[in-house]
């Protein structure tokens, strides 16, 4: 005997489908969340798990999702900057804590570059320029998820000025084996970004893939949250984890 209609359609159709990127959103500003919302809601290889205006709504939707027996996933949380109701970078760190493996971003207009690397130090692995148009902010979602991130001049100028990139004496410190200090293949892919060239130049010239380049600038983030990882691993062990 063979199953519904509607059963074999979804057996059928199963092997040809990939898993959709779970996202939410956290926006003040009603008129650039429709426009994510719209975005992501008509994206085919994406699913809007929810989409709030404050600081304290995002709370306790990571709450609810966390507490709730089919919890579900949560690949990309999406967190605008500013937020009137506080910082988001407790939002960040929250979602961080509770769901590890989601990559969380920011989206900013960037006149703020030292508020972009707060947020990449306290979790965030990405941002999005509120600038870009719907499919080019839905490309830079997809390009997080696969494990890359975006290098905007400015944040590549932070980042360089940044002392806790020279050396990392915290990562030995605290008995963690990564090295912090930047490889010469990431120094030059910073200096290269800060002199205003384009990520897609600049792997050119490196002679990578924009993808490669890509996984650089998360990694080069990545070295940035040895505090929040520490941090991490210290609330792990009080609670016997």
């Amino acid at each position: 005997m063979q199953p519904p209609l509607d059963d074999r359609r979804t057996a059928d159709a199963r092997p040809e489908c990939t898993p959709p990127i779970f996202v939410a959103v956290l926006e003040y500003d009603i008129v650039d969340r429709m426009a994510l919302e719209r975005a992501i809601a008509h994206a085919p290889d994406m699913h809007l798990c929810w989409a709030v205006g404050t600081r304290e709504q995002a709370r306790q939707r990571l709450a609810e999702m966390m507490g709730a027996l089919d919890a579900g996933e949560l690949d990309v949380l999406l967190v605008g900057l500013p937020l009137p109701d506080g910082s988001t970078l407790d939002v960040i760190a929250e979602c961080r804590a509770r769901f590890p493996f989601t990559a969380t971003m920011v989206s900013t207009d960037l006149e703020d570059a030292p508020s972009v690397l707060r947020a990449i130090e306290q979790g965030a692995m990405g941002y999005l320029l509120k600038s870009l148009s719907a499919a080019d902010a839905l490309d830079e979602i997809r390009s997080l998820h696969a494990g890359g991130s975006a290098l905007h001049p400015a944040v590549a100028r932070a980042l360089l000025g940044r002392e806790a990139l020279s050396m990392g004496t915290s990562l030995q410190e605290a008995g963690l084996p990564t090295e912090i200090a930047h490889s010469a293949r990431e120094a030059q892919l910073l200096q290269s970004v800060a002199q205003g060239h384009t990520l897609e130049a600049v792997a050119h010239d490196m002679d990578v893939t924009l993808l490669v380049a890509r996984a650089m600038v998360r990694r080069i983030y990545a070295k940035l949250q040895v505090g929040v990882r520490v941090q991490a691993m210290q609330a792990a062990f009080a609670r016997g984890g």
